[in-house]
């Protein structure tokens, strides 16, 4: 099965979150230590620069440029 790739959208915030935090809470990823909230998320990223990659209706990764 080969992943799709399609725009993040505020629907997939549960999932993109769940994966976000998972990788903060390794303490390897960032600085910060807690996801942010979808408003200052979406207002710090560039709108048409956000993907996920989906295997079926799981959610392997995402991207986003600041």
């Amino acid at each position: 099965m080969e992943a799709q790739i399609r725009p993040l959208t505020a629907t997939d915030r549960p999932a993109a979150w769940r994966i976000y935090q998972a990788g903060l809470d390794l303490g390897e990823a960032s600085f910060e230590t807690v996801a942010p909230d979808w408003p200052a998320f979406d207002g710090s990223r560039l709108p048409l620069h956000r993907f996920v990659a989906m295997f079926g209706e799981r959610m392997a990764g995402w991207v986003a440029v600041y």
